[in-house]
């Protein structure tokens, strides 16, 4: 795994975009076809403003929601789905994009994208990593032993007061308690590609990105699975 130090976010965002877009190009190249997550939030303004320029035929290209509140309209300021609609989707002639719809049944929401993604080899994971260490609304410690590719998470408060700080809500009690996210046993399956150690197709990109809390979390895992590490106490 290559870790690389930039002198600003918006460097940053532009190298993971162009690693990114080379990946799901090799794809497409291989197998006619390529299948990526995307996140949100202020980490991938710089990465989604370069991304949808760049040279990739997107009408090979299926795309993932990584996560969404439960209970938010397509029309708030927050909702993720709006987001990835302005900043994404409606700029580049996707294949399909598969959104998170936080204001159906959430259950059966979580059942409909996980036959999706479970017909699908992820190759690209575009995902920005929380202050509080959560990723895709995984506050951590996360559940690594669930099978369920997309679950029903709590949002803790410190999760929740990020949202509010990032100035996509204007209180703590506007901010909704749950959403729908991508289980972190397939995150983790994504991310052990990188280490090269599960025989796995998807492969993360944009782990670099500012915030650095949860990917402590994740190597600590990897550590300990491979006796890399105990645990400390």
């Amino acid at each position: 795994m290559r870790i690389s130090i930039h002198e600003s976010k918006n460097d940053v965002g532009k190298q993971a975009a162009r690693k990114g877009a080379r990946m799901i190009n090799e794809a497409i190249q291989e197998r006619g076809k390529a299948n990526i997550i995307v996140a949100t939030g202020s980490s991938q303004f710089e990465m989604l403003d370069e991304l949808v320029t760049l040279n990739i035929d997107w009408t090979k290209v299926t795309a993932f929601h990584l996560d969404e509140y439960i209970g938010i309209p397509l029309t708030h300021p927050a909702s993720f789905r709006k987001y990835l609609k302005e900043r994404f989707v409606d700029k580049v002639p996707l294949k399909a994009f598969h959104y998170i719809n936080g204001e159906v049944d959430s259950q059966e929401e979580c059942e409909r994208l996980g036959k999706l993604i479970g017909q699908q080899d992820i190759d690209v994971a575009f995902v920005g990593i929380g202050e509080n260490a959560h990723l895709a609304f995984n506050d951590p410690p996360a559940d690594f032993e669930t099978e369920a590719p997309y679950i029903v998470v709590e949002l803790d408060d410190a999760c929740r007061q990020q949202q509010l700080g990032e100035g996509w809500f204007s209180s703590l009690e506007e901010v909704m308690a749950y959403g729908i996210g991508l289980g972190k046993g397939l995150i983790f399956g994504v991310l052990s590609r990188v280490f090269g150690y599960i025989n796995i197709v998807p492969v993360a990109v944009g782990l670099g990105l500012f915030q650095v809390g949860e990917f402590s979390f994740v190597l600590a895992r990897l550590g300990i699975e491979s006796n890399a590490q105990s645990y400390y106490r």
